[in-house]
C-alpha cells in the first residue's frame, strides 16, 4: 500500500500548490529604506467560470501622491495557460489622472489598447498577456516546476516581452513572516545595471512574498507581504 500513501502525499501536495486559489495579499510598497505606502494583489474566483486579479497602491513621497487600480479579467484553458479577456486601470494624484484599457477580442482576432489619448491594435495570438496577467502565468509557470519563462504582453500601446528564470530556493524574511520561497530573476542583457527579482512562496500557493528593483547594485523600489487572506473553500 506504499504507492496508495504516496499517491495521496502527491495529490495533496498539488491542491496546496493551487495558485488559482483566490486570495487577498496586502504589501509594503518602499522605496530604498523608505516606506512609501501600501498594494493589495487579488485574485477571484467569478461566477462564470472566469477570473479576476486585481492590484491596487496607495504610495507617496513628500507631497507627491500615486493611486493605481488594475483589473485582468481572465479565463484558463485545458493546458494551465490564462487566456485574457479584459485589462483596465485606473490612475490618480499629483498631476493629471489618466487610464489605460485593453480589450482581447476574440470575435474580431484583434487585441484594441488604450493608453491615455493613444490607441493601437494587435493581431489576437495567444499566449499575450496585461501588464499584470503575466505574473498570475508565471506563478502557474514555477509552481509546474518551469525553470525558464518567457512572456510576450502588452503595456500602455505596445508589445513586449519579458523573460525570468529560477536562481533558486530561499528562506525569505518578511513583515508577514519566514517563507520558502522560490526566488526568480528576470532576464536582462548582460550589461544592463538593473535587476530585478521576485519570490514565491511554496507554501501559500505561490503567492508572490516580495519583489525587489535594483539598479547599479542599490535597492530602488520593493514590495514585501504583511498580509495574506487565502480562500480555501473555492
Amino acid at each position: 500500500m506504499r504507492w496508495f500513501a504516496a499517491l495521496t502525499l502527491f495529490l495533496s501536495s498539488l491542491s496546496w500548490a493551487a495558485p488559482l486559489t483566490p486570495y487577498a495579499a496586502s504589501y509594503d510598497v518602499t522605496h530604498g529604506d523608505s516606506r512609501l505606502g501600501g498594494g493589495m494583489i487579488t485574485l477571484q474566483k467569478l461566477d462564470n467560470s472566469q477570473y479576476q486579479m486585481g492590484y491596487v497602491s496607495d504610495v507617496g513621497w513628500l507631497l507627491l501622491s500615486d493611486k493605481r487600480s488594475e483589473q485582468s479579467l481572465f479565463e484558463l484553458d485545458n493546458e494551465q495557460r490564462l487566456i485574457p479577456k479584459r485589462y483596465v486601470m485606473e490612475r490618480e494624484g499629483s498631476g493629471p489622472d489618466f487610464s489605460a484599457e485593453i480589450e482581447f477580442d476574440s470575435s474580431t482576432q484583434q487585441i484594441h489598447a488604450r493608453y491615455k489619448d493613444r490607441a493601437a491594435d494587435f493581431p489576437y495570438q495567444l499566449p499575450t498577456y496585461d501588464n499584470i496577467l503575466y505574473l498570475m502565468q508565471l506563478r502557474l509557470d514555477v509552481a509546474s516546476g518551469k525553470t525558464q519563462m518567457s512572456y510576450d504582453y502588452i503595456v500602455k500601446t505596445k508589445q513586449r516581452t519579458i523573460q525570468y528564470q529560477v536562481v533558486g530556493e530561499e528562506v525569505l524574511s518578511t513583515p508577514y513572516g519566514e517563507l520558502n520561497t522560490i526566488k526568480v530573476a528576470r532576464i536582462r542583457n548582460a550589461d544592463s545595471p538593473k535587476e530585478t527579482y521576485a519570490w514565491l512562496a511554496k507554501d501559500l500557493h505561490y503567492v508572490i512574498a516580495q519583489i525587489q528593483h535594483l539598479e547599479d547594485g542599490e535597492l530602488k523600489a520593493g514590495m514585501s507581504l504583511t498580509k495574506l487572506d487565502i480562500d480555501n473553500h473555492e
